[in-house]
């Protein structure tokens, strides 16, 4: 982002913008252009600073929850890793100096997990197959599988031009597997 220092001056008959008492930032958000993309902005924030905290403490967790309560968390914060890795390819696309990227996806990240099938005559029963390490008990995954990506929202600086927006839904979608109308991007 560029900071524009911009000087005004009045003459003592004009009134300044700057001398608004009692509007306050209803009357300056009324004045701006594209409130559209700032509401979107300020959107796109809040779930990012949602996504990282419930991935942070994810890592917090510590000695009190079960492994099962730790598996979700690590899948969640796959997820984010992957957008964070398409908002890194967006950023070094030719034009673009800032970005931000969510996925919006089906469901949660599908763990196959090893198990012990135990046999008796009339029953059967699986056991999870745990390992031990740093004093927890997780278990084995086998298999990851991911979950079908429903949309991709991109809000980026220099997307305007459309040159831009094409190599970045192209890239999107070689990425991601998805239609290029599962893509918006929006200019921030």
């Amino acid at each position: 982002m560029q900071n524009k220092n911009i000087i005004t001056t009045s003459s003592p008959g004009q009134k300044n913008d700057n001398d608004d008492e009692g509007k306050g930032i209803v009357s300056k958000l009324k004045r701006m252009r594209h409130k559209e993309f700032i509401i979107a902005g300020i959107a796109v924030l809040v779930m990012l600073i949602l996504y990282f905290s419930t991935c942070s403490s994810s890592f917090l967790g510590g000695a009190n929850t079960s492994p099962e309560e730790h598996v979700p968390n690590d899948t969640e914060c796959r997820l984010r890793r992957i957008e964070r890795q398409l908002t890194e390819a967006v950023v070094r696309v030719n034009g673009v100096s800032n970005a931000i990227v969510i996925i919006n996806w089906e469901s949660t990240m599908e763990l196959v997990i090893a198990h012990i099938t135990q046999e008796n005559q009339n029953s059967s029963s699986q056991t999870p197959i745990l390992t031990q390490g740093g004093g927890h008990s997780r278990p084995i995954i086998i298999q990851e599988i991911y979950p079908k990506v429903i949309g991709v929202l991109i809000v980026a600086d220099g997307v305007q031009d459309a040159r831009v927006r094409v190599d970045i839904i192209n890239a999107v979608v070689t990425l991601l597997n998805v239609r290029p109308a599962q893509v918006a991007i929006l200019s921030m």
